[in-house]
């Protein structure tokens, strides 16, 4: 799949690290991104309200499926990897239990390389698997790529893996992940953005755990998806 960010994002990246997602509130002026700590927003009729509910226009009606705090994460996280969009989930096996749950169905073959961390490990092979998912446990690239078949939907790699810090070669698992028609999926928490940005190996979806590198302090929980529009909008419509 070929990327191509908008002009806006050929800034730098620290340039993007502060700006991206980030500008003036427009009920108040605030050149900090307020806090909105609000569950629901009021969208004037029921005309209206039935065009947001149906994703027929685009505003904020309920914190769940995001507000516009958590839409700045998201737009900043998307800017960092340089994919058209993100998606900001509660934890990072928030983000994962969507991936698996809205792309695959039962009788599909999900592929990742070990060591994965061990809360994704014990959800693909523990609880994708009671859905009727066949989960293949892969102990590098080669072996991955002998278990490609025409049901294979989805291959997961982390690189650097927690903690072991496994490096895969992120490139290689995008050309097999086409090859079998499927889409791949790489954990970036440990990376972070700044040192890799697994879209530029020709990967599709893009995960992190947020309690980590990107939170930095250790005083929040959070996960986040970051991909193609169309795949984001499915994964934020029924993953959430």
């Amino acid at each position: 799949m070929t990327h191509n960010p908008d002009p806006a994002r050929q800034r730098g990246f620290r340039t993007r690290a502060v700006h991206a997602g980030h500008g003036l509130d427009p009920a108040t002026g605030a050149h900090a991104t307020p806090i909105y700590a609000t569950s629901t927003f009021g969208y004037g009729s029921a005309e209206r309200g039935a065009r947001l509910f149906a994703g027929e226009e685009q505003g904020y009606f309920y914190s769940r499926l995001t507000n516009p705090t958590v839409r700045a994460f998201e737009e900043k996280v998307a800017s960092l990897e340089g994919l058209p969009d993100a998606v900001a989930f509660a934890s990072g096996m928030g983000a994962v239990s969507a991936v698996c749950l809205t792309l695959l169905k039962p009788g599909d073959e999900l592929i990742f390389i070990a060591p994965l961390y061990g809360g994704t490990t014990g959800f693909l092979t523990e609880v994708a698997a009671k859905f009727g998912v066949t989960v293949h446990e892969a102990a590098d690239e080669t072996a991955a790529e002998a278990l490609c078949g025409p049901r294979t939907r989805l291959i997961w790699v982390e690189t650097p893996t927690n903690p072991a810090l496994n490096i895969v070669d992120l490139a290689r698992v995008s050309r097999m992940a086409r090859a079998c028609g499927a889409l791949s999926v790489a954990d970036n928490t440990f990376s972070s953005p700044y040192l890799t940005r697994p879209a530029e190996h020709g990967v599709d979806v893009v995960m992190h755990s947020a309690t980590k590198y990107l939170g930095g302090h250790g005083d929040a929980i959070g996960g986040v998806l970051a991909g193609p529009a169309d795949l984001l909008a499915e994964l934020r419509g029924v993953g959430l």
